[in-house]
């Protein structure tokens, strides 16, 4: 459940009630206090006052999720939007949601709903195109970057994702010059991790020395960044950059494994694989140790690598909010 910013303009008839909205008010207090009880009872006064007040049923949804009621949570979200359409924040809980239910064709139209509503969001441009292209949807992938390309021109890593989406769709023409004028100049690990893989994705050798430099202009900013980071002011976003060093050793030792330099592609990918575990740094693993002869030793890798492909996907609301 999000509470996004008051609703400016003329409010439809039935969908504003002061009342309503005061205990809406007391329901969001009761959730962030976690007193789950009394927020269901704030709830249920609204729903006795007027239905079509806003965050009403998103608040219900909220609540249906805290006991797992996943069908009964997404329809309580889907409500929500079908009165008011414009309340972008709901829609990444409802995006979870569908996809927790496995219902693709659900999720992909409130992925395309969401992001035609937020163009201008960078977080939901990403959120949105990342998610097409991870069900192979590459050409809406195209329109999403594309569309927040044109509303956000300085934001590189859009322009970066855009240009990966289009190699999928096999546009490489156009895809290659829009990663290159991303990477020019760029300073931020994100851009240069991400560019460099997509241009190691697009096979062509003459790419590789782009790859490669941008590659360790990541990882040695986030080695430096990591290097002088104090253990008191560790915080979710020192996690979240400390995941991104691991990415991108996975990324640089990748590079170096395309131009055949074994030897620090085992050892950047072996130092990914070992502190973050994630399928693909265990593939490349694999790659790796196949190349090196040791056939044993990449079918284990390759095992534990596509023993969690098979996690499923979940969740849980109880640590918002």
């Amino acid at each position: 459940m999000r509470r996004g910013r008051e609703r400016k303009g003329r409010l439809w008839r039935g969908e504003y009630n002061p009342a309503a909205a005061e205990l809406v008010r007391q329901t969001y207090d009761a959730i962030v206090a976690k007193d789950f009880d009394l927020a269901q009872k704030k709830s249920d006064q609204v729903m006795a006052i007027n239905q079509k007040q806003a965050y009403a049923w998103s608040q219900r949804g909220w609540l249906a999720w805290q006991h797992v009621n996943l069908g009964e949570a997404a329809s309580d979200y889907e409500r929500e939007l079908r009165q008011h359409p414009d309340e972008a924040a709901q829609y990444q809980d409802l995006i979870v949601l569908e996809r927790s239910l496995g219902r693709t064709s659900e999720e992909r139209k409130y992925l395309l709903a969401y992001a035609k509503l937020a163009p201008d969001n960078p977080q939901a441009v990403l959120l949105v195109g990342n998610r097409l292209l991870a069900t192979n949807d590459a050409e809406d992938a195209v329109k999403v970057y594309s569309a927040g390309v044109t509303s956000l021109p300085d934001n590189k890593l859009i322009q970066v994702e855009l240009g990966s989406a289009l190699l999928r769709a096999g546009k490489k023409d156009e895809a290659v010059p829009i990663i290159k004028k991303a990477l020019d100049g760029a300073s931020d690990p994100n851009v240069l991790n991400d560019g460099a893989y997509a241009l190691l994705s697009d096979g062509s050798s003459a790419l590789l020395p782009l790859a490669e430099a941008s590659a360790q202009k990541a990882v040695e900013a986030l080695e430096t960044e990591s290097a002088g980071t104090a253990i008191e002011s560790v915080n979710a976003e020192s996690f979240h950059r400390t995941n991104l060093l691991l990415s991108s050793w996975d990324t640089l030792g990748w590079v170096y494994f395309a131009e055949k330099k074994d030897a620090p592609a085992e050892e950047y990918v072996r130092a990914s694989w070992r502190n973050a575990a994630h399928t693909e740094d265990g593939l490349h693993m694999g790659e790796i140790l196949e190349r090196k002869g040791d056939l044993k030793g990449a079918m284990q890798v390759y095992e534990m690598a596509l023993s969690r492909t098979a996690r499923p996907f979940f969740f849980n609301p109880s640590s918002r909010t």
